[in-house]
């Protein structure tokens, strides 16, 4: 489902970072639910509408649009143009007539969105950069000292590690669409079946995806060798005829083992076979037909270093496999984590245990977000406090992601710094906002402004600068609205910053509002159906 959904959404040109669509979709708590997918277009900002058809009325359907299958878990096909409703005919019959579509061009809003996107399109100029640079690196030698032999054998060790690396890939989980329909489409023909059963193995302990990798870069590097220096070249071809030799039983096995004991073929272990055969027809030919090869010319040590390369590249190719492993594992640890994490059942019956307060909503509250919002936060903070300044750039993903959702509403406690001033920091902020702020059509958003510049700067005399103030202060009406905030903290028992309240209870101490952020569609449906507790700033 989560692969469909970001593809489908990346071939609309909608920017968005795949991974991070993947990942909200796989740790909704609901997946592989609709909502799952609802409320990550939600999160994202897309606008979607979800509507039902008859089978009939389908064809007259503008493209594109997504169509959830009945069959499976969470299976869902994209309809993007004619071809693909005619190529996906059989699927449309697991359809139980729900249509989904997205706007072309939607106001995406989420900022960790954003930051995933731009960091992807940074990677895939890297990446673009490395594989150009190291493909002329590799094309360097055979081109100073060009041989049709060792550029033929480059060319088809090369085409060997693309299948090994698809291989690799397949047994890290991750998938290629292309290569899905290579490995599935025809008659008997299925690649994962093989490629998990016990014949997709090398001497049957050496799984054939390590091996086709390490066989085929540790070609690539020897040929390099050999043309580099010039005295090592015979050595090296006599090692890869040599062991070319060897993979013709592991060519008939995996025959063997496909046609009469699977009877299945994968296609990838079919690609793999006859590399292995091209090349014993290359090393066969350089030897009888061309005699290319000088037996006087091969050195023992030579022989020997050329099978530690193979030894080498294989260990580090396994390491770096374990490694990635790891890390993947850890991401699905993570997200079935999350699942549970971000139960909106769990999270509302554990915020009711949590310690409430009972306070009245001051004269001027500081606000962000529509005060009808069904979620409110009350966020107690620090002027000067670190921690503060990174929890305020979530409430802004908040804000900007669920505006009408979630409410925030601030409040300070003693900051320890420049009390004496007058005006001191807070007072200054106050004054400000009540001068140039309040009471405007767009207060939400230039009172999140207004915080974001005080949290890059944390200094009064540089926000002052950017933030000038031309009225009188008045301190009676001032100090009142700053009294206020500094009771509220002493009512409560604020001793740390920042502390949240969500709707009139303690946010627990094993989330954070990264967590709430994750679960804001479901929060606010729970709360507008059975509020947890009636805010008192509603009062």
């Amino acid at each position: 489902m989560e692969e469909v959904i970001s593809s489908f959404l990346r071939n609309q040109k909608i920017p968005i970072s795949k991974d991070y669509c993947k990942k909200l979709i796989l740790s909704h708590p609901d997946h592989p639910s609709l909502l799952s997918i609802a409320d990550t277009f939600e999160r994202l900002g897309i606008n979607y509408n979800v509507s039902r058809f008859k089978k009939e009325d389908l064809e007259g359907l503008d493209f594109p649009y997504l169509l959830p299958l009945s069959m499976g878990q969470g299976e869902i096909i994209s309809i993007e143009n004619q071809a693909d409703f005619e190529k996906k005919q059989d699927e449309l019959q697991y359809w139980d007539g729900v249509v989904i579509r997205t706007e072309s061009k939607p106001v995406l809003t989420d900022a960790e969105n954003k930051e995933s996107y731009a960091k992807d399109r940074l990677l895939k100029v890297l990446t673009g950069f490395f594989i150009t640079t190291i493909t002329a690196i590799l094309l360097w030698p055979f081109i100073q000292f060009f041989s049709w032999l060792h550029t033929i054998l480059l060319l088809v060790a090369a085409a060997g590690g693309a299948v090994g690396y698809v291989l690799i890939a397949k047994d890290l989980g991750i998938k290629y669409q292309t290569v899905e329909s290579f490995c599935n489409t025809g008659k008997n023909s299925n690649c994962d079946q093989i490629l998990n059963s016990s014949g997709a193995t090398v001497f049957g302990f050496i799984k054939l995806s390590d091996a086709a990798v390490t066989y085929f870069i540790s070609q690539i590097t020897l040929l390099h060798i050999s043309l580099i220096l010039p005295g090592a070249r015979e050595s090296v071809l006599f090692t890869l005829s040599a062991l070319s030799v060897l993979a013709v039983p592991v060519i008939l096995f995996s025959l063997y083992y496909q046609y009469f004991k699977a009877k299945v073929w994968c296609k990838l272990c079919v690609a793999v076979i006859s590399v292995l055969a091209v090349q014993i027809g290359i090393f066969g030919y350089g030897w009888y037909a061309l005699n290319s090869f000088e037996a006087s010319q091969v050195y023992p040590v030579a022989v020997i270093i050329s099978l530690l390369t193979f030894l080498l590249i294989g260990a580090g190719i396994l390491l770096i496999k374990n490694q990635v492993e790891k890390a993947r594992e850890a991401e699905r640890n993570e997200i079935k984590a999350l699942r549970v994490k971000h139960n909106v059942h769990l999270f509302t019956h554990s915020l009711s245990h949590q310690k409430s307060i009972d306070t009245p909503s001051f004269n001027h509250e500081l606000m962000l977000g529509s005060p009808d919002a069904p979620i409110k936060i009350i966020m107690a903070s620090n002027l000067y406090c670190k921690p503060c300044k990174e929890q305020h750039e979530v409430i802004s993903k908040l804000i900007s992601s669920y505006a009408d959702k979630v409410s925030v509403t601030l409040r300070f406690v003693r900051s320890g710094k420049n009390l004496v001033e007058r005006p001191n920091s807070l007072q200054y902020l106050i004054w400000y906002w009540l001068q140039n702020i309040y009471g405007k059509s767009n207060e939400p958003e230039r009172v999140d402004s207004m915080m974001h510049h005080w949290y890059a700067y944390m200094d009064l005399e540089k926000f002052k600068t950017k933030y000038p103030i031309e009225t009188a202060f008045d301190y009676g009406l001032i100090e009142s609205i700053e009294s206020q905030h500094y009771d509220f903290a002493e009512l409560n028992g604020i001793r740390r910053t920042p502390t949240f309240f969500i709707n009139g209870h303690l946010l627990p101490v094993t989330y954070g509002l990264e967590d709430v952020l994750a679960m804001v569609p479901g929060l606010a449906h729970s709360f507008r159906k059975t509020p947890l507790i009636v805010s008192t700033l509603d009062s």
